[in-house]
C-alpha cells in the first residue's frame, strides 16, 4: 500500500485562517481588566456614600488600570478588525464574524458614553453584560473558523 493513491482521494479543507488566536487572548485579558474596574467603581461608590457618581469619577480616571482598559480597548478594536478583514479575505466573517465586530463597536461607544459623557449606571451594566455576550461570541467564531465550509 506505501506509495500508492488511495481508492478514496482524501479531500482535505483548506487551513483555516489564523483568524482569532491572536484575538481571543486580548480579549480574555481585557474582560478581566473590565471586571477590576468594575470592582474600583463599586469600592468608590461605597467610599462615598453613595455620593453622586459626578462628585468621585474624576479619581477613577487616574488609576492605573483604568487607564490601561481605555488603551488596551484600542488594541481589541484593532484585533477585531484585523481578524474580520482576514475573514472577509478568506470568503466571509459570517453572521458571527458580523456580530463580534457589532458588539466590540457597541462596546467602544458604551465606553466613551462612560468615558466622556457620564457613568450611568445602566451604561455600565451593559458594558459589562456586552463584554460577557463578546467572549461567547468570539470563541463560536474561534470554532467556526476550523469547521470546513459548507458548499452550496
Amino acid at each position: 500500500m506505501d506509495g500508492e493513491t488511495p481508492a478514496f482521494p482524501i479531500k482535505r479543507p483548506k487551513p483555516a485562517p489564523p483568524l482569532m488566536p491572536g484575538d481571543s487572548p486580548f480579549k480574555l485579558a481585557f474582560r478581566e481588566f473590565g471586571a477590576q474596574i468594575r470592582e474600583i467603581t463599586d469600592e468608590m461608590a461605597r467610599a462615598h456614600h453613595h455620593a453622586p457618581r459626578a462628585e468621585w469619577i474624576g479619581e477613577l480616571e487616574k488609576t492605573t488600570i483604568y487607564l490601561v482598559h481605555r488603551s488596551f480597548s484600542w488594541a481589541v478594536l484593532f484585533a477585531s478588525l484585523w481578524a474580520f478583514r482576514i475573514a472577509k479575505r478568506h470568503g466571509s466573517p459570517g453572521r458571527v464574524g458580523r456580530v463580534v465586530l457589532g458588539i466590540v463597536l457597541a462596546q467602544m461607544a458604551l465606553g466613551v458614553i462612560m468615558s466622556w459623557i457620564h457613568l450611568y449606571a445602566w451604561v455600565q451594566v451593559l458594558h459589562v453584560g456586552l463584554a460577557s455576550v463578546l467572549l461567547a461570541f468570539v470563541w463560536l467564531w474561534l470554532f467556526g473558523a476550523w469547521r470546513p465550509a459548507a458548499k452550496a
